[in-house]
């Protein structure tokens, strides 16, 4: 049961991984075109 947890866990953290930095980059973009962000 532990295992199908933690594999629960890993599957929803890329999603509200990009939820998350898709709300501060709504709130914050970047103000110059930079590599890090992927503006070439």
């Amino acid at each position: 049961m532990g295992f199908w947890i933690f594999m629960l866990i890993m599957d929803l953290l890329l999603p509200f991984t990009m939820i998350g930095f898709g709300r501060y980059f709504m709130k914050k973009a970047p103000k110059e075109i930079n590599s890090v962000f992927g503006y070439d």
